[in-house]
């Protein structure tokens, strides 16, 4: 990073409950674009049971890559947990322990992870944030760092945001 911190950058930021967190970035094409959300979960509840496989996020954050073409990039999933959401379960076939993990919304991980290998297009791309369940404990909001890589920093783009959540880069 030292040697080349032109194309890295770290965001923190809030989300509001009910909204999201929109953020424009110049992506030159030229090299991979990583996307790192990661977040401080609140303390989950107690359980008794052993080896739960049920989602413990309290807060579930949540971000994707929306290209200048319009393509949508999601966070990486293990395959044995995006099988089966909702019910409970994790299909632990060896066939599926063994296989890379795959994209799509990740809803077992306090640390998500877009990664744009070759990115087709140079121009904005767009992050979004958002949650998936309702904020707890009278919290109506929820810190968290965006670390980005593969982005241009040079020049100021505008920050958007839904109207429940109305911020800057770097507030909170």
């Amino acid at each position: 990073y030292a040697d080349n911190p032109g194309n890295r950058r770290m965001v923190e930021e809030t989300l509001n409950e009910g909204g999201d967190v929109v953020k424009p970035y110049q992506v030159p094409g030229t090299s991979t674009v990583r996307v790192t959300l990661v977040w401080n979960d609140p303390p989950g509840f107690y359980s008794s049971s052993e080896n739960q496989r049920k989602p413990d996020l309290i807060h579930d954050l949540n971000v994707e890559v929306i290209g200048p073409n319009g393509t949508t990039y999601l966070p990486y999933v293990m395959p044995y947990v995006k099988t089966n959401v909702g019910s409970g379960t994790w299909d632990t076939s060896e066939s599926l322990i063994e296989t890379p993990a795959t994209t799509g919304t990740n809803h077992r991980d306090n640390v998500e992870q877009v990664v744009i290998p070759n990115p087709p297009v140079s121009g904005v791309y767009t992050t979004r944030v958002w949650h998936s369940r309702s904020f707890t404990n009278q919290v109506s909001k929820q810190p968290f760092s965006l670390i980005l890589s593969g982005v241009n920093t040079n020049g100021s783009l505008s920050i958007t945001s839904t109207p429940q959540n109305v911020a800057t880069e770097g507030s909170t």
